[in-house]
């Protein structure tokens, strides 16, 4: 039964952004601003990033000015789906396993036709928190200005310290 609802939570989330990704005037069509034009191979990234756990072979530079314009596209829809504020059901991880998710869903619905289609270069970061020793999950995104991390709880632009950098235990893309 688990998986069932499983399957049909992530059917309806599909279609909602199939939808959305593809209709003229809902915004989603932004997603062909998301990529600069530059591809990473996981060389290039894995020499940049020591320890970043890969799941494709090449990556599509994200463009630093989309990052606002994605928050609030995907802010609209965490609230269409009744998201509206941080829970113990929805914490941290599951607002940056969402952000990035969606991104790589439209990302993909944008570059349907395109010969290249490679995945957009952001995913999660775990890390502890100098101040409070707290873990906490954001992404990460590679873009023409460096490593940007962004918490998708804000959709600001998170300036992580070096004690907290070295703390980075866990990092996908």
């Amino acid at each position: 039964m688990r998986k069932i609802r499983s399957h049909f939570v992530w059917a309806i989330l599909v279609a909602s952004l199939g939808s959305g990704c593809a209709t003229a005037g809902s915004g989603w069509q932004r997603t062909s601003e998301a990529r600069t034009g530059r591809v990473y191979s996981r060389f290039d990234l894995g020499h940049e990033v020591p320890g970043l756990i890969f799941g494709d072979s090449t990556y599509a530079e994200v463009n630093s000015a989309w990052l606002p314009e994605w928050y609030e596209l995907y802010r609209r829809r965490l609230f269409d789906m009744g998201i509206v504020r941080w829970s113990v059901n929805f914490d941290c991880n599951r607002f940056a396993d969402l952000y990035v998710s969606m991104a790589q869903a439209c990302n993909s619905v944008a570059t349907f036709h395109a010969e290249s289609k490679p995945s957009l270069a952001n995913g999660t970061v775990w890390y502890r928190r100098d101040e409070s020793g707290s873990l906490h999950a954001i992404v990460q995104a590679f873009t023409e200005r460096g490593r940007i991390f962004v918490d998708p709880q804000t959709g600001e632009i998170v300036n992580l310290s070096s004690g907290e950098v070295r703390s980075i235990f866990l990092q996908t893309i």
